[in-house]
Order: C-alpha cells, then sequence, then structure tokens
C-alpha cells in the first residue's frame, strides 16, 4: 500500500480494523468483493470528514460515487450512499483519492431487506429507552462568526465564542416520538430553533440551563443556536457569549441531566472528587461490591482510569461508551478506592517533555566535559579513567 502512497493506519477510533490514510492524489486502492447471493445491498461507508479533506472517489462495478471529504469539523461519519442491485459472484470496489487529505475507515454492504428489519427492530426496543445526543460545541457544532476557545471551566477545556452575527448549527435524527428538553452550558442569551420549537435561554457557565418539554416526531431536524445579546465594537472580549455543550434527550418526567444518572441501587458511594485540570481527576469512592462509574465528558476512549487501593495501584479500566455519549469504567473493587482518570495522551506528552529534559540535560553535560577535556583539565581526565576502568 505504502508504494501506491496510502497508508494503513491501527488507532484507537477504527473498530480494530485500520484505517486507509493518503495525501496523495490519484491514488487507487482496488478491493476484491465476493457476493454469496444476487439482492439488492445498501452501501455505507464511515470516512473522516476533516478542514483538510478533499474528494474522494468510489468505483463499485465502475459506477461512480463522489465524496466530498472537506468540512468545518474534523469528526469520522457513516454516510448511506444507496442502494446497489448486485448479482451472486466476484465484483470490485475500488477508492481513489482526488486531492486532499483523506481517510478511510469501513466499507459495508448490507442486503436491503436484513438492513429495514434490524433498523425496525432496534427503533422499536429504543422506544422505551432513554435517547440522548450531546453535542460539544467546539467539535459537533458548525459555525459561522464565532472561535474556539480555552478554558478549565468548559468541557473538554474548550468552547466558542461568538462575535457579532455569530450562529451555530447541526443536523440530527430523532428515531423516537415523545418529549425531550435541551440542556445548555455556556454564557450570555441565546435564542435555540429546533424543527417547530423556539425558545430563549439565558446561560451561566458553571451549571446547565434547562428549556421546558416539547414534542418531537421522528425525523430529520436542524437546530440552530444563535446570541441574541447585544454585539459591537464596545463589547469586551470577555463579555462575548460563549456556548460550550448542547444536551438533547428524552424524558416524560422533566429530568435534569444529574437525575437522568441516577439509581435506586448504590453499590458505591462517591466521598469526592478534584479536578486538577481539563486531562487529569482524581476520585475518591467507597464501594460494596463492583461498579459502574460514570464520567460525564463526551466519550473518548483515550480517557483512561486507574484504580489504586491501600496506596497501591490495582487495576487500571479502560473507557466505554455509557449511554452511547459518555465515559464508563466498570470497576471490579471494592472498599476504599482511589480512582485517578486521565487523558493518556497527557501522560504521552508528559514523558516526552521528560525524555527531552533528560537529553537536553545529558547534552550539556558532555558539552561541558568536552570542554574541560580539551582544556586538558585534571577532573575530566579523572572521570575519563574513572569510566575506562
Amino acid at each position: 500500500m505504502k508504494n501506491k502512497g496510502l497508508t494503513n493506519w491501527d488507532w484507537n477510533f477504527d473498530y480494530g480494523e485500520g484505517l486507509v490514510v493518503t495525501w496523495a492524489s490519484n491514488t487507487t486502492l482496488k478491493i476484491p468483493l465476493n457476493i454469496e447471493k444476487s439482492d439488492n445491498y445498501k452501501l455505507f461507508i464511515r470516512y473522516f470528514k476533516n478542514q483538510k479533506g478533499g474528494e474522494i472517489k468510489v468505483y463499485l462495478d465502475g459506477k461512480p460515487i463522489i465524496i466530498n471529504t472537506n468540512d468545518q469539523l474534523n469528526k469520522f461519519v457513516w454516510k448511506d450512499f444507496g442502494t446497489f442491485k448486485l448479482n451472486k459472484g466476484k465484483h470490485e470496489l475500488i477508492l481513489e483519492n482526488v486531492n486532499g487529505f483523506n481517510a478511510v475507515n469501513l466499507f459495508t454492504l448490507i442486503p436491503e431487506g436484513e438492513y429495514y428489519k434490524a433498523r425496525g427492530e432496534i427503533t422499536k426496543l429504543l422506544q422505551n429507552k432513554t435517547m440522548i445526543y450531546l453535542f460539544e460545541a467546539e467539535s459537533d457544532l458548525y459555525r459561522e462568526n464565532a472561535k474556539i476557545v480555552k478554558g478549565i471551566d468548559y468541557s473538554n477545556g474548550e468552547a466558542i465564542k461568538f462575535s457579532k452575527n455569530g450562529k451555530a448549527w447541526q443536523t440530527l435524527d430523532i428515531i423516537k416520538n415523545g418529549t425531550y428538553k435541551l440542556a445548555l452550558k455556556g454564557s450570555g442569551e441565546f435564542k435555540i430553533s429546533l424543527g417547530n420549537y423556539t425558545d430563549i435561554v439565558s446561560l451561566n457557565t458553571n451549571n446547565f440551563t434547562y428549556t421546558p418539554l416539547f414534542y418531537l416526531n421522528q425525523g430529520t431536524y436542524n437546530i440552530k443556536i444563535t446570541p441574541i445579546s447585544s454585539i459591537n465594537n464596545l463589547v469586551k472580549i470577555e463579555d462575548m457569549p460563549v456556548l460550550d455543550v448542547v444536551w438533547l434527550y428524552s424524558t416524560e418526567t422533566n429530568q435534569t441531566i444529574g437525575q437522568l444518572f441516577e439509581v435506586k441501587e448504590r453499590p458505591a458511594k462517591v466521598i469526592n472528587y478534584t479536578k486538577i485540570n481539563p486531562t487529569l481527576w482524581k476520585v475518591r469512592v467507597n464501594a460494596t461490591k463492583p461498579f459502574m462509574l460514570n464520567f460525564a465528558e463526551a466519550y473518548d476512549p483515550l480517557w483512561e482510569a486507574s484504580i489504586y487501593k491501600n496506596g497501591r495501584k490495582v487495576e487500571v479500566a479502560k473507557s466505554i461508551p455509557l449511554y452511547s455519549v459518555i465515559n464508563g469504567y466498570w470497576i471490579n473493587q471494592t472498599g476504599n478506592l482511589e480512582i485517578t482518570i486521565r487523558y493518556k495522551p497527557q501522560v504521552w506528552f508528559d514523558r516526552g517533555l521528560i525524555i527531552s529534559l533528560v537529553t537536553f540535560i545529558g547534552a550539556i553535560g558532555y558539552l561541558f566535559y568536552d570542554w574541560r577535556r580539551d582544556k586538558e583539565d585534571r577532573w575530566a581526565k579523572r572521570l575519563e579513567k574513572r569510566f575506562k576502568r
């Protein structure tokens, strides 16, 4: 693959299948397919939409599909590319990188009948479940006249700050009829539009602000969030409206986010928790039996929990997608526990910094020794003799 300008890249977001990544224009990858039964098949592709993206072409038995991968947001998406009549036997799928930086993870062909059957069963299953949609403003919402800002109090350490005529929006699919409510965190006054529902909310940075209940039918909706505070050249930067995170969830009883995650049985009690920085949290727990620890940051498998008991590390728990939106950790320990939740890339950065610092000090030390040796210094000669023994 590398000879063709393609790279196979394994990472934590690839479902264990790896990625095909390339900058090289007009590069192709041929994938043979063996169809066991003549039928209509739905084609889904998981690819990377990003700010440096361009265009990909996918050919299924010579029929081209054009994919525009350039996008304001950087994230992997699944997309339905329609239905294809495929006969039993051998077929060929060709991936061509036209231009830009592109990454493709998975191609999925599903018999059309099986797809709609599975979709119906899942929709039916979800009717008695709570549906949660979580949007981090800086990474999940499209924006105009707004910029990303950093802060220790923001979810994931980032939010978006609006300037004049700013707005944020996104498209979402509601798969369950029912009553919903929105919870937002940020600062300033905003107008929210979701289908036929509109509301005005005043946000406080440190707490969620909730809308009243409203009804949504199944279907595709656009959510739009617009600051209505007066923004002009006289407004201080620190006073401009900020949007941190948006939750949309179904509820029949007007629950808050905290109430969504309450459980009647409490196998563990959180004694206290401390946010050291946006990538490091420490939690003290007393547990009577193994339990699930909820960590209400947007799900990312690079969050890791280290469990300590009596000062000794006894377990490391990897994050799992809880409710499909936040991080969860299954803690298979009991007693008084100290749990450290850390974002692993920060650990790698810290280790790299230490290695760089040690290397730098070693280089300075060697240069000092070499300088003393050139001057035929006694100390340098004694040191050299000691190492030669």
